[in-house]
């Protein structure tokens, strides 16, 4: 930062050095305050900027076996709890927030769900992966669940987004699932630490080519 740099001749008498002085310093602590909140808002946004590296291989699952959402938030929103990234309340925030706002989507043939909940149940930002053994039924994003529009799902994206970051995370996800090669090549593999691999270098493909 370049700051302004006043020369005061000696021969000004003193109330006038001091309004000089206090000029000065005011337009110093201004553009201080305006840095710090430009590089905090730089980093939230580099903080939501890369998918891939709020996943841990603790937090897949491929071949998982379950019956009903309820068991996926079980599992899932119980290891994101254990690692330190939730609280203990997301669980059961998750079962509430899906009975008034689904998160099942149909991406061609695929049957893709997306859950998440409001940032007081995070702690730190964090995403979980599971691929299903056999469909689980989920009611359809934007429908109301009285209307009975039902997904199979077969791949489950948990995000638990805290801070600003949610709107930023939630169209990574839906990003990474619109891409159909990325998606089924997720769904084939069995190896957690290769799943996390094939999202990190379609994000750097897209950050090379933007």
């Amino acid at each position: 930062m370049d700051v302004p740099f006043v020369l005061v001749e000696q021969k000004m008498n003193s109330p006038i050095l001091c309004h000089v002085r206090g000029k000065v310093l005011f337009f110093m602590r201004y553009n201080l305050e305006n840095i710090i909140k430009i590089d905090r808002k730089e980093k939230e946004r580099k903080e939501a900027d890369m998918f891939w590296d709020k996943i841990s291989e603790q937090l897949i699952f491929t071949g998982m076996e379950a019956e009903s959402p309820d068991d996926i938030f079980a599992r899932m929103g119980g290891a994101l709890i254990k690692s330190g990234k939730c609280r203990e309340s997301y669980t059961e925030a998750l079962k509430e927030r899906e009975k008034v706002f689904p998160t099942g989507i149909m991406v061609q043939d695929t049957g893709v769900a997306i859950p998440h909940t409001d940032p007081e149940h995070v702690v730190d930002s964090a995403i979980a992966i599971a691929v299903l053994k056999n469909p689980v039924e989920f009611y359809h994003m934007g429908t109301n669940p009285s209307e009975g529009m039902k997904v199979p799902v077969t791949f489950v994206i948990m995000l638990a987004i805290a801070g600003r970051q949610h709107l930023e995370m939630l169209q990574k996800a839906i990003q990474l699932i619109q891409d159909q090669e990325v998606l089924q090549k997720l769904i084939q593999s069995e190896d957690a630490a290769h799943m996390i691999q094939i999202i990190k270098e379609k994000e750097e493909k897209e950050h090379e080519n933007s």
